[in-house]
């Protein structure tokens, strides 16, 4: 997938979307239940999941209340309280804004990254 300079392509953004409705639905359930509810919730939108390395990173982000960034631009402007806030370890809207060392372990020795940013 290819993303366009000026911001998120249509799979992106629709990937996002899922991703921001499943903070908020998910919570208390394990990353292998996430991991269901992200496939599933991809699928109804049409579209391809992606490669498990991917879905099971996004599943550990949720389930640490992480938000995942598919890429740039792809998080709608008005999503974040705080937009301006330093995000190194700050919460801004409610989510944890770095990845777990878990997530960044497996990026590592798996030597694949599993989307274009986790920020």
């Amino acid at each position: 997938m290819t993303e366009q300079a000026d911001g998120p392509t249509d799979v992106q953004a629709q990937q996002q979307q899922v991703i921001i409705e499943l903070l908020e639905e998910c919570r208390g359930l394990s990353e292998d239940e996430i991991e269901a509810v992200l496939r599933h919730g991809l699928t109804e939108r049409g579209l391809t999941p992606p490669p498990s390395p991917w879905l099971r990173s996004v599943a550990s982000e949720i389930a640490a209340d992480h938000l995942y960034v598919v890429g740039n631009g792809s998080v709608p402007n008005d999503y974040f309280s705080n937009p301006h806030a330093e995000r190194a370890g700050q919460r801004v809207g409610g989510h944890h804004l770095q990845p777990s060392e878990e997530t960044r372990r497996e990026v590592d020795d798996e030597g694949e990254a599993p989307g274009n940013q986790l920020v």
